[in-house]
């Protein structure tokens, strides 16, 4: 088999993996594979072609990273329930007690320990992990 043929089976090898993985990175060095076979029908030596793989390929990837990294928005999901609010029923012994927040039941602790632990509706201040810092909510 000629050298473009195998270039050509390395790019379909790589998408395949691709398609099972669902890594995107893969389809950015199958289009590296693709430029070195596309390469291979002129008369350029095996460096050539490598080199050019190489080169598309982490360019590729590369400017793929960028592009994610500039359209992403930088949406902090913790910083999406600060200020929202929860309703506190009993409060357990060791000041913690237990509040339903976004179909689920979280620990939530007083974000002032000293504070006065009362029922009621109360807003998340902070998150720590699987822990909610929460305070009352002043009634106006």
């Amino acid at each position: 088999m000629s050298v473009t043929t195998w270039w050509w089976i390395a790019c379909i090898a790589l998408v395949g993996a691709e398609l099972v993985s669902g890594t995107f990175y893969l389809l950015m060095a199958a289009l590296g594979l693709a430029a070195a076979a596309l390469l291979s029908y002129t008369d350029s030596t095996l460096t050539q072609q490598v080199t050019l793989a190489a080169v598309v390929s982490g360019g590729a990837v590369a400017i793929w990273h960028l592009v994610r990294a500039r359209s992403r928005v930088e949406a902090d999901p913790v910083a999406t329930d600060i200020g929202q609010s929860v309703q506190v029923e009993v409060w357990q012994a060791d000041g913690s007690t237990t509040v339903h927040y976004r179909g689920a039941n979280w620990v939530a602790t007083l974000a002032n320990p000293s504070g006065e632990r009362l029922a009621g509706t109360h807003h998340i201040v902070a998150v720590d992990g699987p822990r909610l810092r929460i305070a009352p909510t002043q009634q106006t």
